[in-house]
């Protein structure tokens, strides 16, 4: 099955659910509103909102197509590009799904900045971090798994319904670039973009490369990266950005695709290795921002029963959040019949 798949939510779920029994301090806010159209037009524009609708399947047991960008492929490279990228899919209900994944993340900025909670976790589907204003950015060749851009959107939303802030900094720790978010971001001064991923060769999307200025910092790490070159690379290169920013608040864009049993990634970060950079970034929003943080689930492939790589990396950086990162250890590994991933997952996407 493609990576982005539904087992990724009920995995992710699954998850919080256990840890919600055991820890009172954890609430599920299930349900999520899609998101106002009004608010997403502000990062989006309207032919590739239009594109978005009209190329999904109209019935419900049509056959999923793959999603062009047609503002920038030539009908006559059309099939060859189609069958180079076929990254970005749409079934029927894939437009409803993107406008709750962005409407669950203003869902989590209202409870954080009205004060009911310090932080928020977004388990979302589809993710959104590889898609720009347009659709792909310039130079990519698809927008990987994306459909809206969820934590822009979020950040317009806050902007919008919070007037108070305004400096707001993201931070994506996805395996992958976040070239779209970066695209959108770039050039504002009130907002700052911090990124640590591989870079190089062939890999998805191609953008990224080692940038310390302006709005924009980026943290390149080679193929097949190790936990101390990760960890290097944040505390040396990105967490001073963010702290000399001062941002109001935080935005994280949570990929856990570079875990080590991730498919997709290639890379070898393990469970405490996601703890200890959100407890980097608990850390540093306590100084800055009064603990603000609304973190967003983008990429996190590891689905299979036995290593179930996605639902133990989202643990992590959930007990991280909730200040309890000592229960983390890279030694745990969780069976197909542990009590964290039962055979017969309770949810459904």
């Amino acid at each position: 099955f493609h990576p982005e798949c539904p087992p990724r939510l009920d995995m992710a779920m699954t998850a919080l659910q256990e840890l919600a029994r055991v820890h009172a301090d954890l609430q599920l806010v299930p349900n999520p509103q899609p998101v106002d159209m009004r608010i997403v037009r502000l990062i989006h524009m309207p032919a590739y909102l239009n594109a978005l609708h009209d190329h999904a399947p109209e019935l419900p047991d049509g056959p999923p197509r793959v999603f062009p960008d047609p503002a920038v492929m030539d009908p006559s490279e059309l099939e060859d590009k189609l069958s180079e990228f076929p990254d970005t899919y749409l079934s029927y209900g894939s437009p409803r799904a993107a406008l709750l994944a962005a409407g669950a993340v203003c869902r989590a900025v209202d409870l954080v900045l009205s004060g009911r909670t310090h932080n928020a976790f977004c388990a979302v589907r589809p993710p959104g971090h590889h898609v720009g204003r347009y659709g792909p950015t310039p130079g990519a060749p698809s927008s990987g798994f994306c459909l809206l851009n969820n934590v822009t959107v979020g950040i317009e939303y806050a902007r919008l319904h919070f007037p108070h802030i305004s400096r707001v900094a993201i931070f994506d720790f996805d395996v992958h670039h976040g070239n779209g978010t970066e695209a959108i971001c770039r050039d504002d001064p009130a907002t700052l973009f911090a990124s640590v991923h591989q870079y190089g060769g062939n890999f998805f999307p191609g953008s990224g490369a080692e940038e310390c200025g302006g709005n924009i910092f980026n943290a390149c790490l080679p193929k097949n990266f190790t936990s101390e070159q990760f960890r290097e690379a944040v505390a040396t290169k990105l967490l001073p950005a963010l702290r000399d920013f001062q941002p109001q608040m935080l935005f994280v864009s949570a990929g856990f695709d570079a875990h080590e049993h991730d498919p997709v990634g290639g890379a070898s970060l393990c469970d405490e290795d996601f703890a200890w950079v959100t407890d980097a970034l608990v850390c540093l929003a306590q100084e800055c921002c009064d603990g603000r943080i609304v973190s967003v689930m983008e990429g996190g492939y590891d689905v299979h029963e036995e290593s179930a790589g996605l639902g133990t990396s989202v643990r992590a950086h959930v007990l991280a959040l909730l200040n309890k990162s000592h229960l983390v250890s890279d030694r745990t590994r969780f069976s197909a019949t542990s009590t964290l991933f039962p055979r017969k997952r309770a949810l459904s996407s």
